[in-house]
């Protein structure tokens, strides 16, 4: 069984199935069970929003390590705008 695709990306850091057993448990919930688990979501999806004090450091950056996923060819883009960045930085 293949990963799932979220945004066009494959997030190899989902457990196989484990998306699956979810939407199915979820399928069988009520309307109003539903809203529930969707303000959950939300809850979960709050608390784990860096704060202004950490977005963009380099901690932050580290709690993530080896969870990166790129498309084809996204990740020499994107080095090749850090290095273009940091060459006008130097000027």
């Amino acid at each position: 069984m293949s990963l799932p695709y979220y945004g066009g990306m494959r997030h190899i850091h989902v457990t196989p199935g484990s998306f699956d057993q979810a939407c199915g448990e979820i399928r069988n919930l009520s309307d109003a069970e539903v809203q529930k688990v969707l303000e959950f979501i939300g809850r979960l999806k709050a608390e784990r929003r860096p704060s202004d004090e950490t977005a963009g450091t380099a901690d932050a950056l580290l709690r993530h390590a080896g969870r990166f996923s790129f498309n084809e060819g996204e990740r020499e883009r994107l080095l090749s705008a850090v290095i273009e960045m940091r060459e006008v930085a130097e000027r």
